[in-house]
C-alpha cells in the first residue's frame, strides 16, 4: 500500500492577526444582532398572543419569557466559541496563501525565478498559486532564451 504524503500541520492560526480577529468581530456582531432580534420577536410574539387571550402583563408571560432568554442566551454562550473558531480556521486559509503568494512574488521581482509555491490541501486560491509557479517557470524560459550563447 502506498504510503500516503505526510500533512503539514498549522504552525500559527494567526497568520494575519489584524484581520483575522476584524472578520471574527464582525461575525460575531452578526450572530449578536440575531439573537437580540430573535429575543425581541419572542418577545412580541408572546406579548402579542397574551394580548389575543386578554390575558395582559401576567406572571406566566414573564415565566415564558424569562426560559426562553435564558435558553437563547445559553446558546449564544455555546455558539460563539465555535463562531470564533471556526472564523479564524476559515480566514487562515485565506490569509496564510496570500500570505506565502506575496512572498513568492516578491522573490519573482526580485529576480529569483527557482521558486516554487506549494499550498496545503484545503487552502483556498490554489490555483492562483499554481499560475505564478507557471509565471516562474515561464519568466526563467524567457530569460534563458535571451541570454547569449557564450
Amino acid at each position: 500500500m502506498p504510503e500516503s504524503p505526510k500533512r503539514s500541520r498549522r504552525q500559527r492560526w494567526l497568520v494575519e492577526p489584524e484581520y483575522q480577529w476584524k472578520v471574527t468581530r464582525m461575525l460575531v456582531a452578526a450572530l449578536l444582532l440575531v439573537i437580540i432580534a430573535t429575543l425581541l420577536l419572542i418577545y412580541y410574539a408572546l406579548w402579542s398572543t397574551l394580548g389575543d387571550l386578554d390575558l395582559g402583563p401576567s406572571a406566566v408571560f414573564v415565566a415564558v419569557f424569562r426560559a426562553v432568554a435564558w435558553m437563547v442566551v445559553s446558546e449564544l454562550v455555546l455558539i460563539v466559541p465555535i463562531v470564533v473558531v471556526m472564523s479564524l480556521a476559515m480566514t487562515h486559509k485565506v490569509v496564510g496563501p496570500l500570505g506565502r503568494m506575496n512572498a513568492a512574488l516578491d522573490q519573482i521581482g526580485q529576480g529569483q525565478l527557482d521558486i516554487r509555491l506549494k499550498l496545503r490541501d484545503g487552502d483556498v486560491l490554489v490555483d492562483l498559486a499554481e499560475s505564478i509557479n507557471r509565471l516562474a517557470v515561464t519568466l526563467k524560459q524567457q530569460r534563458a532564451s535571451q541570454r547569449p550563447d557564450s
